[in-house]
């Protein structure tokens, strides 16, 4: 008698490339500054993960908020404060930038930074890139815990750490702040925070904005956490739009036709399969869609899901326009100060460049 045993063999599913970002932001009374270059340059930054690739495949984007230097917060946490953990959706970052208001205080970077190593849910694959971005303006040994060896620990989870000193290169290497980025393995970086934050106006930006409006009219908020979350994307694009320059809208209109599938969205839902349009409970939905069929019903979702697709379309035709556009720009600016999303930007391309990440054009 003769037994055989056979086996299918399925090969394991790549995980998505992942991208893990958290900020470190110095929110004393002379950060004022910085903030604001980091309220306007967020989605700048987000569009620069959100459009990179490996393998052919977009990353998923985390990132993660924290403050630290201020008197307003508690000093048996060493003034360290995580005003947000990892998240992919980053309206909810905007909305806490938003929210930070400096006030004088102690700024202790090993603290904050081993806070984030201790605080946060770091991916433990080595193919993930991990960074953390601290910016301020004391010098970088103050406070109780040891900046190096908090960098040592960054180190051993595969965390690079890039300080970006607020100040003058020189004083910055002074105060240590470059002697962090050489035991984080990241990158030193001066900024001018004082710079006026302004976002360079394009030809492009009007449309890209219109665009960006149209796109939230394809969404359908399903149930509380719906309301909630078009509520947040509705407040988040006025804050956008409450900058100088229609700039800042566009760069939020152009990672919004990136972003990923909201959860709260109907629309997305009934396309990946993941609910039936039988399924859904008519109060959940808003009001004028509550008395529809289900074919109807279908039909108007069909209808958004190929609206939307030809709105993300075209606003990435318009992304490419826009970006030749400003590369001339920054070319004509050579050698003028670096402002907050220059200084990361720079280091993500190179640091993530290194697992194999590309990036688009210049930014």
């Amino acid at each position: 008698m003769t037994c055989s045993n056979s086996y299918a063999w399925y090969p394991m599913p790549r995980p998505k490339p992942l991208v893990q970002v958290a900020i470190l932001l110095d929110t004393s009374n002379s950060m004022d500054g910085l903030i604001e270059q980091a309220k306007s340059q967020l989605w700048k930054i987000a569009n620069d993960l959100a459009y990179c690739s490996r393998r052919g495949e977009r990353p998923v984007l985390q990132v993660a908020l924290y403050e630290y230097g201020n008197n307003g917060l508690s000093p048996g946490e060493n003034y360290v404060r995580q005003a947000l953990p990892f998240t992919t959706h980053l309206d909810e970052v905007s909305e806490t930038l938003f929210s930070l208001r400096t006030h004088g205080g102690y700024e202790y970077c090993g603290a904050v930074i081993k806070d984030a190593l201790n605080g946060l849910a770091w991916s433990p694959r080595r193919d993930v890139y991990k960074v953390i971005f601290i910016a301020g303006n004391e010098p970088f040994t103050q406070g109780p815990v040891y900046f190096r060896d908090a960098l040592a620990q960054a180190v051993r989870m595969g965390i690079i750490v890039n300080p970006i000193y607020c100040g003058a290169y020189a004083e910055g290497v002074r105060t240590q702040w470059q002697d962090g980025a050489i035991a984080g393995r990241g990158a030193y970086m001066t900024i001018d925070s004082d710079i006026p934050v302004v976002v360079d106006p394009t030809p492009y930006d009007v449309e890209i904005g219109r665009l960006g409006s149209e796109l939230n009219e394809t969404y359908v908020p399903y149930g509380i956490q719906g309301r909630k979350g078009y509520q947040l994307q509705t407040s988040v694009d006025q804050l956008a739009a409450s900058r100088e320059s229609a700039g800042a809208l566009a760069e939020r209109s152009i990672y919004k036709a990136a972003a990923p599938a909201q959860a709260w969205d109907a629309v997305s839902h009934v396309a990946s399969g993941k609910m039936k349009v039988g399924d859904l409970k008519r109060h959940d939905l808003p009001a004028p869609l509550q008395s529809k069929s289900d074919p109807e019903l279908d039909a108007y979702f069909r209808d958004q899901q190929a609206r939307r697709a030809a709105l993300r379309s075209r606003l990435e035709e318009l992304k490419k326009s826009r970006e030749d556009f400003l590369a001339r720009k920054q070319r004509e600016q050579a050698g003028a100060p670096m402002s907050l999303d220059q200084a990361v930007l720079k280091a993500i391309r190179e640091q993530a460049g290194r697992l194999q990440f590309k990036f688009g054009g210049a930014r």
